[in-house]
């Protein structure tokens, strides 16, 4: 069957392949800069001779699937209409039931030799945009299939980042060597010769004529992705949404003349959110991968939109040795959670929490704990806001008292700069750091200095790390109030006094090196990854329990705003 990809009366047929409904997208998106002009979808050579006399002498054919079927992963081909045959040929013996994209575009912007560049963008609407960038003589293939990326920047999704006139800058978090730079120009090169062996000497005069240094995006360039399509898609969040598109991809070449020529827009339902999520030069292992969403995936885009919930699946991701969850529930209402409370202990692990961009914040304390406390804890969540919700954590293992901890954590990582770790002892969590209720010890390590700490003994010595450990009249203080607050979460106040110390007593060398090396250099081995998320400046929180660390969540930027007001508010106080 011949499907016109612009007949209304094909669209349901069409919606059932992988990538055609995503180049359909790109004239609805991005209308000032879509350059097809026709388009068919076949499924054999013979229907595609009933068309060819359609198109002009150069056509671009991609291969496509059904999205119930195996993903065909080929690279698309834009050759003289005559040569299409054998690209179908070929494609149709390697793989099972494929289809044709076969494209007219506009002229000068199907080139594969003397393109310009090629960008691929992964899109959250409400969160960031990443985008990867090739520079001239490569395109958006290059990224899509792991094979090579030139630059990298990750934008927030707001107007004043979006429309910044110094975001190519701003946002940058990766560029390529000069080495590896080299290495990339001979792999295009040895594709382009194969895809084209009648122009290899064309190829080679284009290739090594400048490109032995990587120089570069152009700021012009930068500013013309910005107008013709970052600020479009910004634009267009509300449509976006309503289209179910939170989380998409779209690839882009760069032809003469800094023009722009978008490929498609990658739909939820085939986007390689794993793959694109991490380094772009590793994606080469992993490109035969699904690029369905599992269910596991969309739970987790949902619980991606909550801010605490959010910093959790990050440290998922990040510190997978010190996640504490097999898994994390949203209650929304007293109705849903009775539907499900019987499938839950006694006693349990929660956490309130809101929408990524609700101001409207909900705290309460005492949230965890005894299960017959839930319902009165959802009903002071919808007083202070009713869109909030409970989140209920599926603990790996059993939910012990809150004065059962050894302790409370908070690491601390500034852009750089340094690195400061924030200790509660016996009976204390972490609780105690974020509300300022209190930090028993403090040890602040420049960067510079960071690999060079491998113990608390080393903390302690170097004169170059500044180290507080709390007083004893301030400690005193401080269980008081602990002792104050368990009391008031119904907690077995006889014990509670019995556990915390009535001196402090500080943390032990072993939890201060697990610390180290569990945390602080797997965040320094990993500053990429942490910067293609956009964390510069970031907490990492959690408690030490039966002289293990939990870590339970990592602090964006956004969640340490709160924070660090309060901070100078006090430090303007004591300037008065």
């Amino acid at each position: 069957m011949i499907y016109n990809m612009y007949d209304t009366k094909d669209v349901e047929e069409l919606g059932k392949l992988r990538k055609t409904p995503g180049i359909q997208l790109t004239r609805k998106y991005l209308p000032s800069i879509d350059a097809n002009i026709q388009g068919y979808v076949v499924n054999t050579l013979e229907e595609w001779k009933e068309i060819k006399d359609r198109f002009p002498e150069i056509v671009t054919c991609r291969t496509d699937s059904r999205i119930d079927l195996e993903n065909i992963n080929q690279h698309g081909a834009t050759r003289p209409k005559n040569d299409i045959d054998d690209y179908i040929i070929e494609v149709s013996n390697k793989f099972k039931n494929p289809y044709f994209i076969c494209l007219e575009l506009e002229e000068g912007t199907n080139e594969r030799i003397y393109t310009q560049g090629g960008f691929v963008l992964d899109c959250t609407v409400g969160e960031d945009i990443k985008v990867g960038y090739c520079g001239p003589g490569f395109d958006c293939g290059e990224i899509t299939k792991g094979l090579s990326e030139h630059e990298a920047w990750v934008i927030p999704w707001n107007a004043s980042s979006i429309t910044s006139p110094n975001a190519v800058n701003e946002f940058r978090i990766n560029k390529i060597s000069d080495k590896e730079y080299r290495k990339s120009v001979v792999n295009r090169m040895v594709f382009l010769i194969k895809e084209y062996p009648y122009r290899k000497k064309e190829i080679c005069d284009e290739f090594f004529a400048n490109k032995a240094h990587y120089s570069g995006i152009t700021p012009e360039l930068f500013e013309t992705l910005q107008k013709e399509v970052l600020i479009p898609i910004y634009r267009s969040q509300k449509d976006l949404i309503y289209d179910g598109l939170n989380h998409f991809g779209i690839e882009i070449n760069v032809v003469k003349g800094n023009r722009l020529v978008p490929f498609e827009i990658e739909m939820p339902a085939i986007f390689k959110v794993e793959e694109k999520g991490d380094s772009y030069l590793e994606k080469n292992a992993n490109r035969e991968k699904s690029r369905f969403f599992s269910q596991a995936e969309q739970q987790k885009n949902l619980l991606m939109r909550y801010g605490k919930a959010k910093g959790m699946i990050l440290t998922q991701k990040y510190l997978p040795k010190l996640y504490p969850f097999n898994g994390i529930r949203v209650i929304s209402s007293k109705s849903q959670w009775e539907e499900i409370q019987d499938e839950y202990p006694d006693r349990l692990t929660t956490r309130t929490d809101t929408l990524i961009g609700d101001t409207r914040n909900v705290r309460i304390d005492g949230t965890g704990g005894k299960k017959e406390l839930i319902s009165g804890v959802i009903d002071q969540i919808k007083e202070q806001n009713p869109e909030g919700v409970l989140l209920l954590l599926d603990k790996k293992t059993e939910t012990l008292p809150r004065y059962e901890n050894d302790g409370g954590f908070n690491v601390q990582f500034n852009n750089n700069e340094s690195v400061i770790i924030e200790l509660t002892g016996k009976g204390f969590d972490a609780r105690e750091i974020t509300r300022e209720k209190g930090v028993h010890e403090r040890y602040v390590i420049p960067w510079d200095l960071v690999l060079f700490m491998r113990n608390k003994s080393d903390l302690l010595k170097n004169r170059f790390v500044d180290k507080e450990i709390i007083s004893d009249k301030d400690y005193e203080k401080s269980r008081e109030e602990r002792i104050k607050f368990l009391k008031s979460v119904d907690e077995n106040i006889e014990k509670v006094e019995d556990v915390i110390p009535k001196k402090y007593k500080p943390i032990n060398s072993d939890t201060i090196e697990n610390i180290l090396d569990d945390i602080v250099f797997e965040v320094y081995k990993r500053q990429a990854d942490f910067y293609r998320d956009g964390l510069k400046n970031f907490n990492v929180q959690g408690n030490i329990v039966r002289g293990k660390l939990e870590a339970w969540e990592i602090f964006r930027p956004e969640r340490l705003i709160p924070r660090d007001n309060k901070n100078r508010k006090k430090q303007e106080d004591t300037e008065r």
